[in-house]
């Protein structure tokens, strides 16, 4: 399907304009489960295309406050390409 196709679709799902934050790092934390790099847990990277636009705008919302935890503890976020 082209990239036209997987728009139209998102838009008839109601999840237009939200962006999955994956970069392509995916390392969880064994104490919050959370990936250092996204801050999402494994169900929520794998429910990411299905999920309803109100739960990935509040997941989105959530997620800068999980990685800044993870930072505060002293995990550092991975760099691209590591």
């Amino acid at each position: 399907m082209g990239r036209r196709g997987r728009a139209r679709r998102a838009a008839r799902h109601g999840r237009a304009g939200v962006r999955s934050p994956c970069v392509d790092i995916c390392r969880f934390d064994g104490r919050t489960g959370w990936c250092v790099a996204c801050g999402r847990t494994k169900d929520e990277c794998r429910s990411w295309r299905k999920a309803a636009r109100p739960k990935l705008l509040a997941l989105s919302a959530e997620l800068p406050r999980r990685l800044a935890r993870l930072a505060a503890r002293g995990e550092p976020a991975p760099e691209k390409g590591r």
